[in-house]
C-alpha cells in the first residue's frame, strides 16, 4: 500500500487528501442529516430539541475534524514534497557549483519529485562524463598541438632558408642567361666571318654528315640523361642539374674549341707552306700565293673569334661555378645519371676520333675551312640549347622561388592558427578545472 502511494503524482495525493475530507464531512453531514429527520416528528418534545442540539453540535465537530484531518494530510504530503525538492535542490546547487562528487540523490517515490531527482542525477552523470572526455581531449589537443608548433617552427626555419637558396639561384641564373646569350650571339658572328667560304668545297660532304649524326645522338644521350637527373631531382635539384649539365657542355664546347683551334693552326701551317710552294714557282704560283694569303688571315680571324668564345666561356664557367657553389651547401649532388653520362662521354669521344680523322684526311687548305664550317654548326646548335635550357631553368627557379615563398606565408599563418589554439585549450582547461570530477 506505502508502495502503491509513494508511486502516486502529486495532483493525485493532493484529490485524495481532498476527497477524504470531503467524504468525512458527507458521512458526518448524511448521518446528523438523518438524525435530524427522525427527530422532526416530535420537534416540540424537549428531549427533542435537546437531541437537535447535540446533533448540530455533532455536525460542528464532525466539520471540525474533518477539516483537520485535511490538514493533516496536507502538511504530510507538504512536508515529503518539501523534504525531497530540499535534496534536489541541494544537488542542483552542488552541481552549479563545479561538484559532480556528490552521492545520488535518493528519492523513493516516483513522482514528479522523484523523476526530478533522477534526472538531476543522469544530468550529473552525464556532466562528469562529458567533463572526463572533454579533459582528455584537451589534453591530448594541447599535446598535438604543441608537437605541431614545434614542427611549424622547423619547417619555417626550413623555407626560409630554401628562398634564401631560390632568391640568389634566381640571380646567378639570370646571370648565367645573359653570358649565355652574349656567347650565343658572339658565335653566330664567327659563324657568319667564316661562311663566306662554305661554297669553296664539298669534298667532305660524308664526313660532315657522319660527324653531324654522331654529334645528335650524343645530344640525345645527354638530353635522356638530362631528364633522368630532371626526374630523380624534382623541384630545387632540378636547378642544381641544370646548371651542372650547363657545365658538361660548356666543357664540351672547350674540347671542341680546342679542336677546331688545332684545325686553324694547321690550316695556317698549310697556308705557310702553300706560300713557300708558291714562293718557288714563281711567276706561275702567284694566283695561288694570293689564295694562300687569304686563308691565312681568315684561319686568324678564326682564331681571334675562338680566342674571343674562350673569354667568355671562361666568364660562364667561374658563373656557373659560384651557382654551384652556392646550391651545393643545400643540397646534395645526384649520381643516378652516371652511367649515361659516361656513355654520353664515349659518344662524345667517339666525335673527336671522327674529327681527329677529318683532319688525317685534309688534302687542302679549302677542305680544312669546311670541317671548320662543319665544327662550328653543332657548337651554334649547343650554344642555342645552352640558351634556351638557361631561360627555362630562370623562368623555373623564378616560379619555384614564387611557390616557395607562398608555402612560407602558409606556414606562417598554420604557426598563428597552432598558437591561437593552443591558447583556447588553456582557456579550456580553466574550465573544466572549475569541476570537481
Amino acid at each position: 500500500m506505502i508502495k502503491f502511494y509513494r508511486n502516486l503524482k502529486f495532483r493525485t495525493k493532493y484529490r485524495i487528501a481532498l476527497a477524504g475530507t470531503i467524504i468525512i464531512f458527507l458521512i458526518a453531514s448524511t448521518i446528523v442529516g438523518i438524525n435530524l429527520f427522525h427527530i422532526r416528528s416530535g420537534i416540540d418534545n424537549p428531549e427533542i430539541q435537546a437531541q437537535l442540539a447535540g446533533l448540530s453540535n455533532m455536525l460542528i465537530i464532525s466539520v471540525i475534524i474533518a477539516a483537520l484531518i485535511g490538514v493533516v494530510l496536507l502538511h504530510l504530503i507538504s512536508r515529503g514534497i518539501e523534504s525531497s525538492l530540499k535534496k534536489v535542490a541541494t544537488a542542483a546547487d552542488e552541481i552549479a557549483n563545479g561538484n559532480l562528487q556528490i552521492a545520488d540523490i535518493k528519492i523513493t517515490s516516483n513522482d514528479e519529485i522523484g523523476q526530478l531527482g533522477q534526472a538531476v542525477n543522469t544530468l550529473k552523470n552525464n556532466l562528469n562524463t562529458m567533463i572526463t572526455q572533454i579533459n582528455y581531449v584537451s589534453n591530448l589537443v594541447a599535446d598535438k598541438s604543441k608537437l605541431l608548433k614545434t614542427g611549424a617552427e622547423d619547417i619555417k626555419a626550413g623555407s626560409e632558408q630554401i628562398a634564401t637558396t631560390m632568391e640568389q639561384l634566381s640571380a646567378g641564373s639570370e646571370s648565367q642567361a645573359s653570358s649565355a646569350n652574349d656567347l650565343f650571339e658572339k658565335m653566330q658572328e664567327f659563324m657568319e666571318t667564316i661562311a663566306n667560304v662554305v661554297y669553296k668545297s664539298q669534298d667532305v660532304k660524308n664526313i660532315s654528315e657522319n660527324m653531324v649524326n654522331i654529334t645528335n645522338e650524343g645530344s640525345q644521350n645527354l638530353e635522356v640523361t638530362s631528364q633522368k637527373m630532371g626526374e630523380i631531382n624534382k623541384k630545387f635539384n632540378q636547378s642544381l642539374q641544370m646548371v651542372k649539365g650547363l657545365n658538361e657542355k660548356i666543357k664540351n664546347i672547350n674540347q671542341l674549341i680546342v679542336v677546331i683551334k688545332e684545325i686553324a693552326d694547321q690550316t695556317n701551317l698549310l697556308a705557310l707552306n702553300a706560300s713557300i710552294e708558291a714562293a718557288r714557282a714563281g711567276e706561275h704560283g702567284r694566283g695561288f700565293a694570293v689564295v694562300a694569303d687569304e686563308v691565312r688571315k681568315l684561319a686568324e680571324q678564326v682564331n681571334a673569334s675562338i680566342s674571343n668564345i674562350n673569354v667568355i666561356l671562361k666568364d660562364i664557367q667561374d658563373e656557373s661555378k659560384n651557382v654551384l657553389g652556392s646550391l651545393e651547401e643545400g643540397y646534395q649532388l645526384v649520381d643516378d645519371g652516371t652511367g649515361q653520362m659516361k656513355k654520353t662521354g664515349e659518344v662524345f669521344q667517339l666525335m673527336f676520333e671522327t674529327i681527329n680523322k677529318v683532319v688525317d684526311q685534309i688534302e687542302a687548305m679549302s677542305n680544312s675551312l669546311y670541317d671548320v664550317i662543319d665544327d662550328a654548326h653543332p657548337i651554334s646548335n649547343l650554344l642555342e640549347s645552352i640558351v634556351s635550357v638557361t631561360q627555362e631553368s630562370a623562368a623555373g627557379i623564378e616560379e619555384t622561388s614564387a611557390s616557395v615563398q607562398e608555402s612560407n606565408q602558409s606556414i606562417k599563418n598554420i604557426h598563428s592558427h597552432t598558437l591561437e589554439l593552443e591558447k583556447e585549450v588553456s582557456n579550456l582547461k580553466g574550465v573544466i578545472q572549475e569541476f570537481n570530477i
